[in-house]
């Protein structure tokens, strides 16, 4: 699939969303069940992308499972850069311009970047970088999918927002399962990260305070 095609699949209209959405009738269906509130886009309520501030922290969810299938997946994906651009016209996301002054902005999407398509992630032709536009438009990165077995140092993207790509926690008692918790300083715009480790040789979780961050500067890195 090449990006024109993408983007026209994944455009800002919302009926192009709507027609996306039938994948996800079971993750629709728990999240409703379960009272999650949705995200919004464009003025639209759903579960798949968008935004919601919660404790005056902006949370943008970004769906990176369109085009997710199978286990042949990687370097296929699309994240959708006609979305991202629809919200930066609503304001859903900061300005490059504010960066150090705007909400502090955290993007989440299940897949890391080596697992999208490269045009998500570098230059080709006009079209702009996917993964750039949410860089410098937001402050910390979440990812999953990998479900690394150790515990990862945050890797800052386009000088901008740091990724954070979590590990998995219920992969079996033969696994280095991990997780942290970070706490985020809003005056002081700067996010420490506190990591646990499951040993399987102990059967339990432990502290790794060789892996802890703390008070991590979220304002723009300048040269």
């Amino acid at each position: 699939m090449s990006s024109s095609q993408a983007d026209s699949w994944l455009g800002s209209h919302i009926e192009n969303l709507k027609n996306l959405t039938s994948p996800f009738e079971e993750y629709n269906k728990f999240c409703q069940e379960f009272g999650i509130s949705p995200v919004v886009i464009a003025g639209t309520k759903n579960y798949l992308v968008g935004c919601r501030e919660i404790h005056k922290l902006k949370f943008v969810v970004i769906n990176s499972c369109w085009f997710s299938r199978d286990d042949e997946d990687k370097n296929k994906l699309w994240v959708g850069l006609p979305q991202l651009k629809l919200m930066l016209a609503s304001e859903q996301l900061i300005h490059e311009d504010n960066y150090d002054t705007d909400s502090i902005t955290i993007a989440t999407l299940h897949h890391p970047p080596d697992w999208l398509h490269e045009e998500e992630t570098q230059s080709c032709g006009s079209r702009y970088v996917t993964y750039r536009h949410l860089s410098e438009r937001s402050h910390v990165i979440l990812s999953g999918h990998v479900h690394s077995s150790t515990i990862v140092n945050p890797d800052r993207k386009f000088d901008s927002a740091y990724l954070f790509v979590g590990g998995a926690t219920y992969a079996g008692s033969d696994y280095w399962n991990n997780f942290s918790i970070y706490q985020i300083n809003i005056p002081e715009r700067t996010i420490s990260r506190k990591a646990f480790e499951c040993d399987p040789r102990e059967d339990k979780w432990l502290e790794r305070p060789d892996k802890e961050i703390i008070n991590r500067s979220l304002k723009k890195k300048t040269l």
